[in-house]
């Protein structure tokens, strides 16, 4: 069975705790982060700068076949949300991530790209 291919939107933390969470059913086709210093944290996966990056490496693809997440973390929700829209626009598929450890109730409501972490308990009402 092939894996999935998806893409992160944003290159630190978040990603490397995202790539762990979905590793077993997609695999990691690029790295996007706005920020042209950012290195990317895994081996053999391209990193793109912003935009401009993204629009060079769609060139060649067809964006259809390809899932995504906003793995930005901290305060930026804002940023999050617009990235989150804008990918789902171009025609990327949003993706939501569950840790194995993490308790979803199963009253709760999940939106695409809802990112439940390691230990995290989700209690809340839809």
């Amino acid at each position: 069975m092939s894996l999935k291919k998806i893409i992160l939107w944003g290159a630190t933390g978040q990603s490397i705790m995202i790539e762990e969470i979905l590793s077993n059913k997609y695999q990691l086709a690029a790295l996007f982060d706005n920020n042209p210093e950012i290195k990317c944290p895994f081996t053999n996966t391209p990193i793109y700068n912003g935009w401009k990056g993204f629009d060079k490496w769609k060139e060649n693809i067809n964006l259809s076949e390809y899932y995504f997440m906003v793995a930005i973390g901290g305060g930026n929700g804002k940023i999050r949300v617009e990235i989150h829209n804008k990918l789902r626009q171009k025609g990327l598929l949003p993706i939501t991530a569950i840790h194995n450890s993490a308790y979803v109730s199963p009253n709760s409501y999940l939106d695409d790209g809802a990112q439940i972490l390691p230990n995290c308990n989700y209690l809340s009402k839809g």
